[in-house]
């Protein structure tokens, strides 16, 4: 399942993508919020993906960017759970 989300192209920070993330993630993770790992990974230059992880390492969601268009990025947040 995913979702979307925008920004202004070179307006975000790495915590308002996380604050993104987090605002999608259902209840049930969010109790365990403590336990949660947040991780960037830039398998290239240019790319960025973000990743929540739970305490049994499984990825429950990332977040990347799907498509710039002007001044705005389109995120895509992708849930595992």
């Amino acid at each position: 399942m995913s979702d979307r989300f925008t920004t202004l192209k070179y307006k975000y920070n790495d915590d308002d993508i996380w604050r993104k993330i987090v605002s999608i993630l259902p209840r049930e993770v969010l109790d365990d919020l403590d336990q949660l790992k947040f991780e960037i990974h830039q398998p290239y230059e240019g790319y960025k993906e973000y990743l929540v992880i739970g305490k049994t390492n499984k990825i429950l969601a990332s977040a990347s960017i799907s498509e710039i268009v002007d001044d705005l990025v389109y995120w895509s947040i992708y849930k595992e759970i």
